[in-house]
């Protein structure tokens, strides 16, 4: 059946299933290398039609993780010249060795000739990788974690090095050389201010190219924004404003600061919430280039810890913050919470994508759970690792509840897990379990797919 459509049509069939979702969602993690979906793998093998059509997706994306990777991988494309052309993202491991990397990589580089891109995440460079990324027609950039790291090989000053192709994902306002590596065409994606309170106007005028966000530390001392207008008028594709690790403290939020944030927090005092819980991350985006105003700049991200009164203060953020798309919640006290109205308040989201829990699956309760007691270990555990093995029996009550929140959550893609027990939950003591990562959604359907990662102390 599939043979008879047009290859236009099943090619753009098999790109839209061909990677699994990557998180976090930015314009950068989609540059980043993409992880082949298990469905573009199953068609891939059906019929020789399939293979030709899904093989410039299956090897778009390659991970290098040690060095005889690149060597085999070379020898492959010396044999086979259309497979390297089909490269698009080259991305090294973390294990990937630093020492004889870059000799065997500068020689691969050069027969994926299609190649847009080479991310060394926190893989220091040299000047014979840098010169072979920049005489290469096709690639545009090259990415790293730090800057730190990847001049960590580099001869100083850097005035002499063309930085043109480089991206730094996370940059910082006090880094040494920065002013330098910027004359050089350096570009970086995520500024970091670590005392966002000292910045004057002046700091408006400041330029920096490839910019997408801005992340202020906040220390507990108010800071002003009347340097982001022209900021972002001279910088287009600056989309979001990120406030970080805001300890607590209700006085950074005045109406010159955050204009449009204030009256939630007046709002949640006049009802009583403001000592039952804490914001420790908040993303403003914009609509429109410029301005400060509340029409042009909207909250999309809000992660809260919660002590008490969790669907109260969901409500609220609700009503003022609409355009949500990423919501994360920290519960802090062990209180019960019934799952249907739970759903409830969070169906109100109505732009929500992801949804970052912390702690909150245990203290959720459901009539229905009885039914399926005992939860029954997706993965076998030894006997003699009984705090792993409580871990293991609250992943399937965990996936149980996310199903049950998922079908009430038709915007919903991804979720962020993180949760805890211990031995003994009363004292937590007698050891603990952790159950971490990223779990897709299915859309209407609500079904939840991938694992987590389940770490604790063995007995």
């Amino acid at each position: 059946m599939l043979s008879k459509l047009p290859e236009e049509l099943l090619e753009m069939m098999i790109q839209d299933l061909a990677y699994a979702p990557a998180y976090p969602f930015n314009s950068l993690s989609s540059a980043r290398c993409k992880r082949v979906s298990s469905e573009l793998i199953a068609l891939s093998v059906v019929n020789w039609q399939l293979r030709r059509i899904s093989l410039p997706f299956l090897f778009a994306f390659v991970t290098l993780k040690h060095l005889e990777d690149v060597e085999g991988f070379l020898q492959t494309c010396l044999v086979n010249p259309t497979l390297g052309s089909t490269v698009r993202v080259v991305k090294l491991n973390v294990d990937f060795p630093s020492k004889d990397g870059h000799e065997e990589l500068c020689r691969l580089l050069p027969h994926l000739t299609r190649l847009a891109c080479v991310d060394l995440e926190d893989f220091t460079s040299s000047i014979s990788l840098l010169n072979t990324v920049n005489q290469h027609p096709s690639i545009s950039r090259l990415i790293v974690d730090s800057l730190d790291n990847f001049l960590g090989n580099l001869p100083l000053p850097l005035s002499s090095l063309d930085l043109s192709k480089l991206v730094v994902e996370c940059g910082y306002t006090s880094q040494p050389g920065l002013e330098t590596s910027y004359a050089r065409g350096l570009k970086v994606y995520q500024l970091v201010v670590r005392q966002p309170e000292l910045l004057k106007e002046e700091f408006g005028d400041s330029r920096f190219q490839g910019l997408h966000e801005i992340s202020l530390a906040m220390n507990r001392h108010p800071i002003f924004l009347e340097w982001l207008p022209r900021l972002a008028s001279t910088h287009p594709h600056l989309k979001n404003v990120i406030f970080v690790d805001m300890s607590n403290s209700k006085t950074q939020y005045t109406s010159d600061t955050i204009p449009f944030i204030l009256p939630f927090i007046e709002k949640s005092s006049q009802q009583g919430l403001d000592t039952t819980f804490n914001i420790t991350r908040l993303v403003i985006s914009r609509t429109q280039c410029g301005s400060l105003s509340a029409t042009e700049w909207r909250v999309t991200e809000l992660i809260l810890n919660v002590q008490s009164s969790l669907f109260m203060i969901l409500s609220l953020v609700a009503s003022f913050f609409p355009y949500i798309h990423t919501l994360g919640v920290g519960i802090l006290r062990k209180i019960r919470y019934n799952v249907d109205e739970l759903v409830a308040v969070l169906a109100s989201f109505r732009s929500l994508r992801v949804l970052k829990p912390a702690r909150l699956f245990k203290n959720l309760r459901s009539p229905d759970e009885k039914i399926h007691l005992p939860w029954k270990p997706f993965r076998h555990i030894d006997k003699i690792h009984r705090v792993r093995r409580l871990g293991a029996r609250a992943e399937v009550r965990l996936y149980w509840y996310m199903s049950l929140v998922s079908k009430g959550l038709p915007s919903l893609e991804a979720v962020y897990v993180e949760e805890v027990g211990y031995g003994n939950e009363k004292f937590r003591s007698q050891g603990y379990w952790s159950l971490q990562g990223w779990l897709s959604v299915g859309g209407a359907t609500g079904d939840v797919t991938g694992s987590l990662e389940l770490r604790g102390t063995p007995r």
